[in-house]
């Protein structure tokens, strides 16, 4: 669940711009080699606003990284609980996505505090952009 730290930063270094994703859900995250990718995708949009908008998507994204599908609509929660027990950081990490009020809080949660080195985001980005590869040639 170390994607759930690279989210984070990304939404943070999104509403330090001033910018508010159009369209902000898992399937539109995309980063590039350097980092965030299409900024083009973005309005400017006070931080207030725009973190409101993040907060909100959280938890389905959270979800879909957890286990690759939102549950019905408007349900928060995870089906495997063996994978993901509910005394685990990142079932702990989907709870608090629910119930924060701030970016910042979020952050200082156990599973995102563990700080990652940057190259890890390199490498991360780059094997999304080798599955991404992969899935549209076999598509």
């Amino acid at each position: 669940m170390a994607q759930a730290s690279y989210v984070l930063h990304g939404i943070c270094f999104l509403i330090e711009n001033g910018l508010s994703h159009r369209v902000f859900s898992c399937k539109c995250i995309t980063l590039g080699l350097d980092g965030i990718a299409c900024l083009e995708d973005c309005l400017e949009a006070p931080s207030t606003e725009a973190e409101t908008v993040y907060i909100a998507t959280l938890p389905s994204i959270t979800m879909q990284l957890m286990q690759k599908y939102e549950k019905e609509e408007g349900v928060i929660g995870i089906d495997d609980l063996d994978r993901w027990p509910v005394d685990s950081e990142a079932f702990a990490f989907l709870s608090a996505t629910v119930s924060t009020r701030s970016i910042a809080s979020l952050q200082k949660n156990v599973l995102v505090s563990n700080r990652h080195e940057p190259r890890k985001l390199v490498v991360l980005a780059r094997l999304v952009l080798i599955d991404t590869q992969i899935l549209c040639i076999h598509e």
